[in-house]
């Protein structure tokens, strides 16, 4: 049963608390497990239609709280998403980092609810059942500074200008592996926040390129962290170079290691939650 919880007092706190939820210790060992929010405006996943979550919910199995907190703060604090949850979570007791739950709930108003209404639902959620407080802290970590490969440029200028939202980056899967992205009217720093949801880590613009610009892009699917820049490394077998050697080769831009400041989330309290 998922518990209720009492009436908002306004129609803010509406928008930012689940109808009804529930949160218990896992013990599920699907290989496939549940782990998403979908709003009104998620674009499903093919390759994972057979986990998808009912409209309106969010449902997580078998996943600790690093990782919820990472999904709840995603919106706000971008650059986090798909890093290792470890890395971007800080503090707390061990638990928080092993200790796993099965989430469900479900807003007032399944069909009209934004992925981003259920990321403020999850912040209300996990605050109050695990009573949790947390603050945001500037700190250094490994990261990536993309510029430019050499004088060149393998850019066009963007030939429609009034391409935006989802319509500016389709991304296509090819049977061995490799991965093209074609962009429309993007910019460098639109292109940086997108390497950064690689999980390599927060990419910084530093191309002094302006503007906006049509590309494609074709690399191996897996992106192998621990290889990061070596030569020309594949993956796979798929003949596609990973993202690194693709922005050089393709792009004429390149990705260089470098501490980079990012907000950090910290603990300051946290408690397992009472079975519900």
């Amino acid at each position: 049963m998922l518990a209720e919880h009492g009436l908002p007092s306004s129609a803010a706190a509406v928008q930012a608390q689940f109808a009804a939820a529930s949160i218990r210790p896992s013990n599920k060992t699907s290989s496939t497990p549940r782990r998403a929010c979908r709003g009104s405006d998620t674009v499903p996943d093919p390759q994972r239609a057979q986990v998808q979550v009912p409209l309106g919910r969010c449902v997580f199995e078998g996943s600790r709280l690093d990782n919820l907190i990472v999904v709840a703060y995603s919106d706000d604090l971008s650059w986090i998403r798909n890093q290792p949850p470890r890395s971007v979570v800080l503090g707390g007791t061990d638990w928080v980092h092993s200790d796993v739950f099965d989430v469900e709930a479900i807003a007032e108003n399944p069909p009209i609810v934004t992925a981003g209404d259920l990321h403020q639902m999850m912040q209300t959620l996990i605050a109050d059942r695990f009573k949790l407080k947390l603050h945001r802290e500037s700190r250094e970590t490994a990261g990536y500074v993309l510029g430019r490969a050499n004088r060149g440029s393998n850019l066009v200028p963007a030939r429609n200008k009034t391409v935006t939202g989802r319509d500016r980056i389709k991304r296509t899967a090819a049977p061995n592996g490799a991965i093209t992205l074609s962009a429309r009217n993007v910019s460098m720093a639109t292109l940086a926040e997108l390497l950064t949801t690689f999980g390599i880590g927060l990419v910084i613009d530093k191309t002094n390129i302006e503007g906006t610009y049509d590309f494609s892009l074709t690399y191996a699917a897996e992106i192998a962290v621990a290889r990061k820049d070596q030569p020309s490394p594949t993956v796979q077998d798929s003949g596609a170079p990973s993202i690194f050697t693709a922005l050089r080769e393709q792009l004429s831009l390149q990705l260089l290691s470098q501490k980079v400041s990012a907000e950090h989330l910290v603990i300051d309290s946290v408690e397992k939650p009472s079975t519900n």
